[in-house]
């Protein structure tokens, strides 16, 4: 196994699966304000594929996203803890990561940058306590509240 940040294998295994038809959300004329889109979301789905998500990266691997949290903060701070198993020629590891940074809105567009150096994590929409998520590969992440 790669000693590759829990982070950086997910960006390597979706930047793999097919491109996903990226969900809508509606009433994209509202303003919601930092207190609306604050709370604790849970990852619903990768690309249409409820959680737990797996993908086989090559024949010998596969890699489970069982479970990822988001909190964002009406201070304009948000937190991640990500759970992934791997496993590869046949041995299992589990893995917990987390990560955090600043948020920004406008509108129902969000934007989610790194606590480290400031990069984009993830850009994607508010509406009706959904997040739908993208990491920079075009896979839609659900979050829900």
């Amino acid at each position: 196994m790669h000693p590759l940040s829990a982070r950086v294998r997910r960006a390597a295994i979706l930047a793999c699966l097919p491109l996903a038809v990226v969900l809508g959300c509606n009433d994209s004329s509202t303003n919601p304000s930092t207190d609306d889109i604050a709370g604790t979301y849970t990852l619903q789905s990768i690309a249409g594929v409820p959680v737990p998500f797996t993908a086989h990266p090559d024949v010998n691997t596969s890699i489970t996203f069982t479970s990822d949290v988001l909190t964002v903060r009406s201070d304009g701070t948000w937190a991640e803890t990500q759970t992934i198993q791997e496993v590869a020629n046949g041995q299992t590891t589990t893995d917990t990561s987390t990560s955090g940074g600043a948020w920004t809105n406008s509108g129902t567009t969000v934007n989610f940058s790194s606590e480290i150096d400031g990069s984009l994590v993830y850009t994607g929409t508010y509406s009706n306590n959904t997040l739908v998520l993208d990491a920079g590969d075009g896979l839609a992440q659900v979050f829900r509240r």
